[in-house]
């Protein structure tokens, strides 16, 4: 649910009052082992004042937001049944049945684990004031932002999580605070009216709480940075449209499993296309190139890629080790993604409100895992989307995978390395029915 409230004050100045509140609950279980359940809500309320700044070259907002934030995760990493069901038969054997999650066990207690993940419950509350510029001299465009904030937040264990002795339970209890600044500054030169230099720099700190929305304690607050720079070009009559941008970021994403921070830094480079090529057909293209490096030497605990010897000997066993190393990826490139990627659709305007589109994406060849011992083939997937509009209603078809192709799809590197992978999902279609009111 959310609100957004305006006005104009006396003296000109306009106000924007903000409200928005968000709950969420998921609920995953698998006869494969693993559970996770989370509960997340969020509420914020924000007001902005602009118009601090006579002038229609240059404006001042000025504003603040609270934010309360409530999140409680469990999960279970008791069993480890990979390559133990046979993924061809028709049916699943009871005997690749494991138990998991709120199950009951023998003992009597239920399987969410104490021992790993994120089974945390969290309140979080945040409170910052804010200002941002904008100003036009000529054929220059400034922009500014500055951001500060304060944070305080208590965590524990939730109480569904049976098998957590008191002592573990004040272990993760407790309760902290951090305060950062957050900046920005942007700056666009145009050339000519449709080709237009920019670059943007921003650097501060942000929230990266885990799955589940919960805070872990200092690691779930991170330093950030981002670099950005680039051209924008059009054609006089509006139909032609170009942006090609280089990136550099700096950012963590919090691992629920080794309970901490893993710091990234990206480096990569954009190209975006849009043509009006006539009236009735549009083609829109996009070309990208990201790297991605960990910028630390550990990659937390996880599967050990084997060869087929190795699998064998292990009668198909689960072997993971924490602090492991990787001698062929001494960059700490980061797997599991492509680092090379495009699209290019036809849009495609028909008689009677009716729409088609189709075209290819296509992903780079990759490395499933850090180790750099199997490598993920490239794909070329095309789709086709129609569409007719009745009045009120609106008819849409979509085939996704035309032509069937065989696939992998980019995977979470550290943990499951080699041991686990998903097929792209085949041909398939999709008829949705939407009506306006």
């Amino acid at each position: 649910m959310f609100a957004n409230l305006s006005g104009v004050l006396e003296s000109g100045r306009t106000w924007l009052y903000q409200f928005f509140t968000e709950g969420l609950e998921t609920d995953k279980y698998s006869t494969y082992g693993y559970a996770s359940r989370t509960s997340q809500w969020i509420m914020e309320n924000r007001l902005m004042l602009s118009g601090w700044l006579s002038g229609p070259d240059q404006d001042l907002t000025l504003g603040g937001a609270v934010r309360f934030s409530y999140g409680k995760m469990r999960q279970d990493f008791f069993a480890e049944p990979f390559s133990r069901r046979d993924i061809s038969a028709d049916t699943i054997s009871p005997n690749s049945k494991v138990l998991a999650g709120d199950d009951v066990a023998a003992d009597g207690l239920n399987l969410w684990s104490p021992a790993f993940g994120a089974n945390r419950r969290s309140q979080l509350y945040q409170a910052a004031v804010f200002a941002t510029y904008e100003r036009t001299m000529d054929q220059w465009t400034l922009s500014t932002a500055l951001r500060a904030e304060q944070a305080y937040y208590r965590m524990g264990v939730p109480s569904e999580v049976e098998r957590a002795d008191q002592v573990y339970r004040d272990s993760l209890s407790g309760s902290g605070s951090e305060n950062w600044l957050n900046a920005a500054l942007g700056l666009s030169y145009a050339v000519v009216p449709s080709v237009v230099l920019y670059g943007n720099v921003q650097k501060g700190r942000g929230l990266a709480p885990a799955d589940g929305g919960t805070i872990m304690g200092p690691g779930s607050f991170t330093d950030l940075q981002l670099i950005e720079g680039g051209l924008k070009a059009g054609n006089a009559s509006g139909t032609l449209f170009a942006q090609m941008s280089v990136y550099e970021w700096e950012q963590a994403t919090f691992s629920a499993r080794d309970a901490y921070a893993q710091p990234l830094r990206g480096k990569g480079a954009e190209l975006e296309l849009s043509w009006a090529a006539g009236p009735w057909v549009t083609f829109v293209g996009a070309v990208t190139a990201q790297r991605v490096r960990l910028r630390t030497d550990r990659i937390g605990f996880g599967a050990i890629v084997q060869d087929e010897q190795g699998w064998a000997l292990n009668a198909g066993l689960f072997n993971a080790v924490g602090e492991r190393e990787v001698p062929n990826n001494p960059d700490m490139i980061f797997a599991g993604s492509p680092e090379w990627s495009a699209h290019l659709y036809g849009i495609f305007s028909l008689p009677y409100a009716a729409t088609l589109a189709l075209g290819p994406s296509w992903r780079d060849a990759h490395w499933h895992d850090f180790g750099r011992q199997l490598r993920v083939p490239g794909v070329t997937l095309w789709f086709v989307e129609y569409s007719q509009a009745i009045g009120q209603w609106t008819v849409r078809a979509r085939l996704d995978n035309v032509f069937n192709q065989d696939g992998w799809l980019p995977q979470e590197p550290i943990f499951a390395a080699g041991t686990l992978i998903s097929r792209i999902e085949p041909r398939r279609w999709m008829l949705t029915l939407r009506r306006d009111f």
